[in-house]
This record gives structure tokens, C-alpha cells and sequence, in this order.
């Protein structure tokens, strides 16, 4: 006779925040003023809904039930009466959003509590609904295990044991008509001694419940540790060679299809040994990690920009003309600023770079322009470095 959670959470969709918008007609405007705008709240309050529903369904059959003499009219109205007062209390706090920052928003707890105390009060005041209202009990904490910590439940079972004690003495202070107080003790003891082994099964169900949720986690986590160890350079966090010319192929495969502008540029540290010899490979390793920083501040992102080999750099340009691509290797080449001790003379070291750029021309492969692009860049070193050429 009492509502859970439990229909809700099995069938409910999953929500993505930043879903595309739906046209907004009468029934959307009427559900965004019952449920909220926000996508997880709206769930949450779908579910109390839902229970809601239920309370409905279940009140309709207890005024159903008093027209026809089966319930007391006064019975009726006491567990209508806390029933309509609970969920309308659980509902309002659900829709002003000040659940939010709580670990459990959408008050799992509190409505499943509501839920058994419900039951508690039809048990004594419905004397039609005692058959199966202890049953139930044994039911809401098992659907508990869907949405409760596995303390949770056991807080659950012990409280609904309390109830049902404190009811019992209740009824035999009050001496309610009809109400059994020595066959009734018998069935509270019963259930007192059940519930818990069923607050344990369902303890045990949500402990494995979250440990396969952490497992789940686990693996997810572990995968994509392994994406980052199977296309990331180990140093510079930069995209690796490998993981470039499968996106080479990919745009190769778009510019069949479109023709778009495409740039790729060839990117080097300038007199790198040197700064190896003189200082040593960590600090080498420095002016990689420093240059990888500031590079993809400026150039298109880090997935674009791929660690080719040693001090050199491959720079992927889509949907650039050799303009656009032009000023962004010239900005890079006045953003570049790497500390490094002075020369020996007491003279600064400044980092610098050489580049070489192509335009990927029509009916053009990326490899060819990558080649284009490496020969400019020759040409840059011979020039003198600390430059840009484009490919001719």
C-alpha cells in the first residue's frame, strides 16, 4: 500500500546536462513550473511525483474502502491526512533546489522512511490493509538497496522496527476498536525479528551494488589512463606521432571531401644540442616541457600540436589559410620565453624557434605538405633561425 522510488529509478532516463533545448509549448511551460528547468532536479522531483501518484492511488482506494464500510472515515483521514502533508513537505523542499549541494539530493532517505512510517499507520489504523502491510515493509527496505548507502538501509530497518514497537504501545494506551493488542504483538515481534535479516539481504545487495559502480569506475578510469599512455608523448602531455597521423588521415579523408583550407607547419627548437650539452638533458627536458606549455596556448589546442621527433614539432591547421596560419606561427615565435642560465660570457640564452609552413594545396596530400613544410623549414635554419618560411 505504500509507494517507492523503485519504478522511477529502474525506468527514468538518463539526463545530460546541456541537453538541446525542446520547443517550449503549454505542457513544457507547465513542466518546467512543476519540475524546474534544471536536469537533475527534474528527475529527482519525477520520482517524488511518481510516489506522489502512488499516495493518490492508494488514498482512492482507502476513501473507496471507508464509502463502502470497509475502512473507518476516521482512519482514513489520519493516514491521508500524513501521507498528503509528507509528500507535499518533501516536495516543496525538492522543488526550492536547496537540496542541491547535499550528498543525496533528491532525499532518498527521508522518502523512504515517509514511505515505511506510511505503512506503520496503515497497519494499525486500516485493519483491511494488515495482511500485506508487514510484507511490504520487507519490500520498500529490499527497493532501499537501489538508492541507499548500506547504512542507510540498516538506519531504515532499525527505525521501521522502532515504529512498529512504538505503535504497538500506542494502540494498546488508546485501546483502538478492532485492534488485536495480543495478536497484533505477536505479528510486530515476527516482523521485528525479520525485518532486520531483510535490512541485512539488502545491505548486502547495495554493498555489491557499489562495489561494481567502483569497479565500473575503476575500469573507465584505468581506459583512459591507457588512451592517454597509447597517444600522449610521455614528456611534453603533447599528442605522440602515432596518435597525429591518424588525425592526418582523418583530415585527409575530410579535405576529399570538402576542399577546405588546410595548414600543417614544422616546428623546431633552435640549437637544442647545444642547450643538452651545456646543461644537461633535465634542463633539456624543460625547454620541451616550457615550449609545449606555451605552444598550445597559441597555436589551434593540444590535440593539433604533435611532438614529431626529438625537438621538432608537426602542427595541424585545419580550416586555416596560410594567413590565418601565417600570424598565429609568428605570434608563437614572439610568445616563446623559456628561462635558461646565461652563456658563460655572462650573455642571456633565449630560447628561439624555426618553423616552416604549407598551405596544403588542391589534390595535395598532408604528406606532401609536411615535406613542403620541412624544406622551408631547412631553408629558416640556414637563413639563420629564429624565423618563419613558408613552403613554396
Amino acid at each position: 500500500m505504500l509507494p517507492t522510488p523503485l519504478a522511477a529509478e529502474l525506468t527514468e532516463p538518463a539526463v545530460q546536462a546541456g541537453a538541446p533545448a525542446v520547443a517550449r509549448g503549454p505542457w513544457r511551460l507547465i513542466g518546467d513550473a512543476v519540475l524546474g528547468t534544471e536536469p537533475r532536479q527534474r528527475v529527482w522531483l519525477r520520482r517524488t511525483l511518481l510516489s506522489g501518484l502512488m499516495y493518490l492511488l492508494f488514498n482512492l482506494l482507502r476513501w473507496a474502502g471507508a464509502v463502502h464500510g470497509l475502512v473507518p472515515w476516521r482512519s482514513a483521514q489520519v493516514v491521508a491526512a500524513y501521507e498528503i502533508t509528507g509528500f507535499l513537505a518533501l516536495y516543496a523542499v525538492l522543488r526550492s533546489g536547496r537540496t542541491r549541494h547535499l550528498r543525496d539530493p533528491a532525499l532518498t532517505l527521508l522518502q523512504i522512511l515517509l514511505g515505511l512510517s506510511a505503512l506503520v499507520l496503515n497497519y494499525a489504523f486500516v485493519e483491511a490493509s494488515r495482511n500485506v502491510a508487514l510484507p511490504l515493509l520487507s519490500l520498500v527496505l529490499v527497493f532501499g538497496m537501489y538508492r541507499l548507502t548500506p547504512g542507510q538501509i540498516l538506519l531504515a530497518g532499525g527505525a521501521t522496527v522502532v515504529m512498529l514497537l512504538a505503535m504497538l504501545l500506542v494502540m494498546w494506551r488508546v485501546h483502538e476498536p478492532g485492534f488485536d493488542v495480543a495478536e497484533q504483538s505477536l505479528n510486530v515481534v515476527l516482523a521485528a525479528v525479520t525485518l532486520p535479516m531483510f535490512a541485512m539481504v539488502a545491505r548486502r545487495l547495495a554493498q555489491m551494488r557499489q562495489r561494481n559502480v567502483r569497479q565500473k569506475a575503476d575500469m573507465a578510469e584505468a581506459i583512459e589512463q591507457l588512451h592517454h599512455l597509447a597517444t600522449r608523448d610521455g614528456l611534453t602531455g603533447l599528442v605522440n606521432r602515432r596518435h597525429m597521423m591518424a588525425q592526418l588521415a582523418d583530415e585527409q579523408l575530410r579535405l576529399a571531401r570538402s576542399q577546405r583550407a588546410c595548414c600543417v607547419a614544422l616546428l623546431d627548437i633552435d640549437h637544442f644540442k647545444r642547450v643538452n650539452d651545456t646543461h644537461g638533458h633535465q634542463m633539456g627536458d624543460s625547454v620541451l616541457i616550457g615550449f609545449a606549455r606555451q605552444v598550445v596556448e597559441v597555436l589551434p589546442g593540444p590535440d593539433a600540436v604533435c611532438r614529431w621527433g626529438g625537438e621538432e614539432f608537426l602542427v595541424l591547421m585545419p580550416e586555416m589559410a596560410q594567413a590565418e596560419a601565417r600570424a598565429a606561427i609568428e605570434r608563437l615565435l614572439r610568445r616563446i620565453d623559456i628561462a635558461l642560465p646565461a652563456h658563460a660570457d655572462g650573455s642571456p640564452w633565449r630560447v628561439t624557434l624555426s618553423a616552416g609552413l604549407a598551405e596544403v594545396r588542391a589534390g595535395e596530400t598532408l604528406q606532401r605538405a609536411i615535406e613542403r613544410a620541412d624544406a622551408a623549414l631547412y631553408r629558416a635554419k640556414q637563413a639563420g633561425r629564429d624565423r618563419l618560411e613558408l613552403a613554396t
